[in-house]
């Protein structure tokens, strides 16, 4: 007898145990207590009404493991779009003081309940680019435009 039931292949069992990890990861950290800079643009004002008074999200609404996985790799990613930027002459700055141990450039307004960050400043652009600086600058890895 021929059986055509889908049998989870080892790549969807490792997926599905490092999901189950990562979402179990997330619901030990602490909600901000403030709405995201990036999070201002957003099409539903009604989603940004409940994020700015921290209404609790119905039951199931975290992050999926897959989401978690692409935030990650976004994270590490990032790191190595900074040393291509800086080896190709692009004086950019990612920390205050430009050293690890340094927060990140950002912004708060609202008494803290409005924050947010930017990945890095471009203080200077290799010859021939005609860029207006001092440019903020975002680094986004992992979506469709990549």
């Amino acid at each position: 007898m021929l059986d055509y039931n889908h049998r989870p292949s080892f790549a969807d069992r490792v997926n599905a145990a490092v999901d189950r990890a990562l979402t179990a990861d997330q619901s030990t950290r602490p909600p901000r207590d403030y709405l995201g800079g990036s999070r201002l643009g957003h099409a539903c004002e009604r989603a940004l009404q409940f994020e700015f008074t921290a209404t609790p999200k119905d039951e199931g609404q975290d992050f999926s493991g897959q989401s978690l996985r692409i935030f990650a790799i976004g994270h590490a990613l990032e790191d190595l779009a900074v040393a291509w930027l800086r080896g190709a002459g692009f004086d950019l700055y990612t920390r205050k003081g430009n050293r690890p141990d340094g927060g990140q450039f950002g912004f708060s307004v609202a008494g803290g309940r409005i924050s947010g960050h930017v990945d890095g400043i471009i203080a200077a652009g290799p010859e021939g680019f005609g860029l207006a600086v001092p440019a903020l600058w975002e680094c986004k890895t992992m979506n469709a435009k990549n």
